[in-house]
Formats: C-alpha cells, structure tokens, sequence
C-alpha cells in the first residue's frame, strides 16, 4: 500500500512510497532526509543519501545521527555525490536511470535488505526549464516502478532557488509531498493504470495538461485508464483537456472509481474520449 496526500514529517513510510519535499534551508534537508532514511533503516532497507558535494562532506552529514554513522559502517547506509552520479548535472536518459536504481535495489535484496531507500537532494538537476522538464518526465517513470518494486525515495528540492511554481510541476507527479498542489497524478496497480486525486480547476488549467503530457502515459487495449477515487473536484475545462489529450493519441480514457460529481460532469458535457464509472 501506498500513501498519498500531503505529510508533514518523514517517518512510517513503507517500501514503495515517493514523496517530494520542497525545502528553503538546507539544514532542513539534511534533517528531513536523517529523518527518511533513519526510518528506512527500522523498516529493514539498506538506505543511500544522494546530495551534491564529496563523499567525506555527506558522510559527514549523516554521521549527525548515530544510527546512521553506524549504519555506514555496516554497509546499511551508502552516500553518493550528485556530481558522480549524474556528472555535468544532465539527466540524458531518463529510463537508464530507472534501470541503474532497478539494479541499485536487487543488489540491496541480494545482500539481505527487504529493498533500497533514497534521499536525494535534486535542486541542480532541475534549474533549467530543459532539465526540469527531462526530469520531471523520470519522476513519473520512477514511479510506475515503485509501485511494485521495494524502492521508495524523497525526491527534495530547493523552492528558495527554484521557485514555487518549479517545485509545484515536480510535486504534482508524487503520490506524496509537503506542498500545497491541488492535485496529484501517479503511478498505481495494475500496470499503465495512473491516479488523480485533489482537485481540477481554473488554478491548475496549466499544470494539469503539462502534467498529462509530462507523464508519457500507456494505453491498455486502446484506454488509458484513471483511478479517480481520491479526484474531489473537477472542472469542464479540465475534463475538456483530458478529452482533448486523449484526442489527439487516438485512446480512450477511463475515470474509474469516480465520484457522482465527476460522472454527472463528464455526461453534461458530452465527452467524445472520457469516460467516467462509480
């Protein structure tokens, strides 16, 4: 099981959670991500902190928790410089890093550890609309891959550099964040289906279609299929956009599980590609 919404502390999480955490000091990072991966630990994962700087600056940084510096000692803890892992900060291949973290997490199972735990520190992959938009398009891979996989991670991100509205194209495509985002699109059971939770209205007519396209979804038998049990609220104008997606990919798309007010919306306007099920 998954959770989804917003949280205000990293701690219970399970094996396949993702969360994005917005921060604007970097002390609240580091201890957010103690926080995480200290978690990990109790739940049986090998843990690995991900952040710019050297081997010795990160060691250092977990080391402020006991049970991380002795669990570095053991091999239960990893740190990894950003700059090593992703170089001159460019994001060429999105699904290559999907497999590296598949592989990352069957070495953690082969070596005894009920899965692997990230905390990463992202803030310089995504400073460019060009990256962001790369990098936004992963986090949604990463996802699908989570959902049955034991990989779960917090995805940070700097909102002083970035910006809110950066964070909030990011924040949206967790199942879990610390933002205010209306609504969440993301990965869940069985394969290619997605969710949408929160709330569509004029205050994301951008970001929602962004988030569409962004999420590079995969039809089944011709449908792309929505779980809509946590969608509140919807606007015509977004139901317009999904109609309008689906369109111009030639799919149909199925909002499963979806309130009285969603299917009554969807008959009202008339969808040609939306269809809308209790």
């Amino acid at each position: 099981m998954r959770r989804s919404g917003v949280a205000s502390a990293l701690s219970g999480f399970g094996v396949h959670d993702h969360i994005c955490w917005g921060y604007e000091h970097p002390e609240e990072f580091v201890a957010g991500a103690v926080e995480f991966l200290a978690d990990g630990l109790d739940a049986g994962l090998q843990v690995c902190y991900v952040a710019p700087g050297t081997t010795e600056e990160l060691t250092a940084a977990l080391s402020s928790s006991g049970r991380l510096r002795r669990a570095l000692d053991t091999g239960a803890a990893r740190v990894v410089s950003l700059d090593g892992m992703y170089g001159n900060h460019e994001l060429s291949d999105p699904r290559r890093q999907v497999t590296e973290y598949a592989e990352a997490t069957n070495r953690a199972q082969a070596a005894g550890y009920k899965g692997l735990r990230i905390a990463a520190e992202a803030t310089g992959l995504v400073d460019t609309p060009e990256r962001l938009d790369a990098f936004v398009r992963y986090e949604y891979l990463v996802d699908e891959y989570m959902v049955d996989h034991p990989f779960s991670a917090l995805c940070a991100y700097n909102v002083a550099e970035l910006g809110h509205d950066a964070v909030a194209q990011l924040a949206c495509l967790h199942p879990v964040s610390n933002d205010g985002t209306q609504f969440r699109l993301h990965a869940t059971g069985p394969p290619h289906t997605a969710a949408v939770s929160g709330e569509l209205d004029m205050a994301t007519a951008q970001l929602w279609p962004r988030a569409l396209e962004r999420a590079q979804l995969r039809p089944v038998d011709g449908w792309l299929r929505f779980d809509a049990a946590g969608l509140r609220f919807v606007d015509h104008r977004s139901l317009a956009a999904l109609d309008s997606y689906a369109a111009q990919r030639n799919v149909g798309v199925l909002l499963t599980s979806a309130s009285p007010l969603v299917v009554r919306m969807a008959q009202i306007l008339r969808l040609q590609n939306v269809r809308a099920h209790t």
